[in-house]
């Protein structure tokens, strides 16, 4: 039987082999290291890192779904971990890369970096009225309230972030709102 300190020395060592491996462009190699950490050593302390990492590859890979099952065995099994945070993120953006809404609510966000308030403002109404199931739709509230009350209708976007905060109370938008308010 081997100790605790032995096997987070080996599953380091595997971590940090598989790092390597990938920032040297050899993908198969990585993903054999980082897949060995999680079969050999899911106790130790970088299981988690090596999970998250599987799933960096995977997703660079186009491999969406075995990214998604990485980075939620983050969630699931280390949530107090410092990859966890790191993974709901990740997550979060492979929903929204899946997501039809997505291409409307990246549309509004470039209208709006280029000024074209008004344009941006259709582009998430449009979202609003097309996907009203969309993971982007707390998010598209947030910037059509944040363009209304900024370009001169405040009574709108307060009916917007209401909406916001009591649709969607638990969401990142909503925390934003919260503490730009």
């Amino acid at each position: 039987m081997t100790d605790r300190k032995t096997d987070d020395a080996a599953a380091k060592k595997l971590l940090d082999d598989g790092i390597g491996h990938f920032k040297k462009g050899k993908v198969k190699e990585a993903v054999s290291r980082l897949l060995e950490v999680v079969a050999r050593y899911p106790q130790s302390d970088v299981a988690d890192n090596a999970h998250y990492n599987l799933g960096m590859i995977y997703e660079r890979q186009g491999l969406k779904e075995k990214a998604h099952n990485e980075y939620d065995a983050v969630v699931r099994f280390y949530p107090d971990s410092d990859a966890a945070g790191f993974a709901r993120d990740a997550l979060e953006g492979l929903e929204q890369a899946a997501d039809p809404a997505s291409s409307l609510f990246r549309q509004a966000q470039e209208l709006y970096r280029a000024k074209k308030f008004k344009d941006a403002m259709q582009s998430y109404e449009d979202l609003l009225s097309r996907f009203p199931k969309s993971t982007l739709y707390d998010n598209a509230l947030l910037g059509l309230g944040m363009l209304h009350r900024f370009h001169g209708d405040p009574a709108r976007a307060s009916e917007l972030f209401e909406i916001l905060r009591t649709q969607f109370p638990d969401s990142d938008a909503a925390m934003l709102l919260e503490r730009d308010v």
